[in-house]
């Protein structure tokens, strides 16, 4: 799954870590999959999580990228 979003959207793996460097490889396939719309059900399907640690996991990864409480994480995302 991964390999096929990366073909959609080849130049964003390397977009997103000129702006953010510091980003680990789970959080970057965790980005890939928001850039390919996957909704929070899918998200946790696909990595075998729960609904509840896939919201920690955007609350965290929000944090991290510096975005406001208003900013919604999917359209950061979707814009770069």
């Amino acid at each position: 799954m991964k390999e096929k979003i990366i073909s959609l959207y080849p130049d964003f793996p390397k977009n997103i870590l000129k702006i953010h460097p510091d980003l680990t490889s789970a959080e970057l396939e965790f980005c890939l999959y928001i850039k390919y719309n996957m909704s929070d059900l899918e998200l946790a399907k696909t990595l075998r999580l729960k609904k509840k640690t896939i919201d920690s996991k955007r609350y965290r990864l929000k944090k991290k990228l510096g975005l406001s409480r208003e900013e919604r994480l999917n359209n950061y995302i979707v814009r770069i």
